[in-house]
Order: C-alpha cells, then structure tokens, then sequence
C-alpha cells in the first residue's frame, strides 16, 4: 500500500526533473516512511473520536511514541503490517483504559507497572532484525530509554494519586505496551543474536 505510492510518487518526480533517479531509493524509502506515519496519525484521530476518547488517545502518543522510539523491542517487517499492528494496539489500549479507569488501579499500577518497568530497564534498547542499533545508537537509546521509563513511571503514579485514573491508565498502557515490545524482541534476540552495527 504505502510502497506503490511511494514508488508512483518518486518516479513522478523524477520525471518531472525534480529528483535524480540515483536518489531514487532514498526518497521513495523516504515517502513510504512519510505516508506510514500520516496514515498512523489520521487513523488514530479516527478511532479516538469514535471512542469518544481523543485526549487519551493524544496522550497515550506523547507517552507511548518516546519510550517506544528508545526502547525498541519488535518491529514488523513492512510498514503495512506495522500500521495493522499499531491501530490494534490503539484500539486495545483505549478498551483497557475505560476497564482499568473503573477499578481502584494505584495498586495495579505500583506493583504491575513497576515489575514492567523494571525488566524494560534492564533489556533498553532491544535490537530487532528489522531495525539493527549501532554501539553509539545502543548506549544512547538505552539511556534516553531509562529516562523516559522513570519520568513516566512517577507520572504514572502521580496521576493516580491525583485521582486521574483515566490519565493514569493511558501511561501505564502506554509502558505495559512497550514493555511487551521490548520483550519480544529481547526474547527473539536471545533465539537468534543480532550483532550490533560497528
């Protein structure tokens, strides 16, 4: 889907004079990339509407996009199959915020939330085959990956505390989601190694 019309796009300008046909791979691999992340986006807005729940929706993006882009984990092997996988974690994520916001959850969210958040603290950044790290990207990545790990963690808390169940349910989500990505990959790292990029 995102690959045809990156390729109709990129022959288009090249074409047209505009783009070299030696950067060919670049800006197609550059559109497809484009049109994955605006399709995510408006299919996100899309389902949050539908569930009446834009501002969870929105704030489980500002949560979930950082601690995903540092701590890794699993990726799809096409950008196809991730956009699938993305809009059912959103829509499973919005169904367990409106349970969990209905349940006394600080408890849940300590006790789960920290035993998450404590392995992904341990395996950031986890490499996938799909998505290879460099030493400097490892060191990095996992640091920042921590950062945002803690920050969200106490947020979580806080939230909770506060009585923002729904607030609150939407970070730990957003942790319990990455955490499960972080472990797929650490586990299918484990099966078959990844040597990093020198």
């Amino acid at each position: 889907m995102f690959n045809k019309s990156a390729n109709r796009l990129t022959e288009s300008l090249i074409g047209s004079g505009v783009v070299d046909r030696a950067d060919f791979e670049l800006y197609r691999f550059g559109f497809e990339i484009g049109f994955a992340i605006i399709a995510n986006i408006l299919t996100t807005v899309a389902i949050s509407f539908l569930f009446r729940m834009p501002l969870e929706s929105l704030l489980f993006l500002v949560a979930f996009i950082p601690l995903r882009s540092y701590a890794g984990g699993f990726h799809a092997s096409n950008h196809f199959r991730c956009y699938w996988l993305s809009i059912i974690a959103v829509i499973a994520v919005l169904f367990s915020v409106r349970f969990i916001a209905t349940i006394d959850s600080v408890l849940i969210f300590v006790v789960i939330g920290g035993i998450c958040a404590a392995i992904m603290f341990a395996l950031v950044p986890a490499q996938d085959a799909n998505r290879p790290l460099e030493e400097i990207e490892i060191r990095v990545y996992g640091r920042r990956a921590r950062i945002v790990l803690c920050v969200e963690y106490i947020a979580m808390i806080v939230l909770s505390v506060l009585g923002l169940a729904s607030a609150a349910a939407v970070v730990f989500c957003a942790i319990l989601l990455s955490g499960v990505a972080v472990f797929a990959g650490a586990f299918k790292n484990f099966i078959k190694p990844i040597t990093p990029i020198s």
